[in-house]
């Protein structure tokens, strides 16, 4: 079954507003997560980070996208 035209579009939209936020945050957030006390507070949260580049973080995304997509299909969710 084809995704209505309105889903897609949201997906779409949805899509390029992450990608967007990444590319914004990403350098920030890489330079915040290098300061030795949030690395130790990380580390007590049990908290693994691994900053990269907007693209990769992009990328993560969209995959992370494409899972949940899966998994709402296979629980029957739509957004009537």
């Amino acid at each position: 079954m084809k995704p209505s035209s309105a889903f897609a579009r949201t997906r779409r939209a949805a899509l390029a507003w992450v990608c967007t936020c990444a590319a914004i945050l990403m350098p920030t957030l890489a330079l915040a997560y290098d300061t030795p006390e949030t690395r130790a507070a990380m580390a007590r949260q049990g908290n693994i980070i691994h900053p990269s580049t907007p693209e990769a973080a992009a990328q993560y995304l969209r995959s992370e996208l494409a899972r949940y997509a899966v998994l709402a299909k296979k629980a029957g969710i739509t957004l009537d």
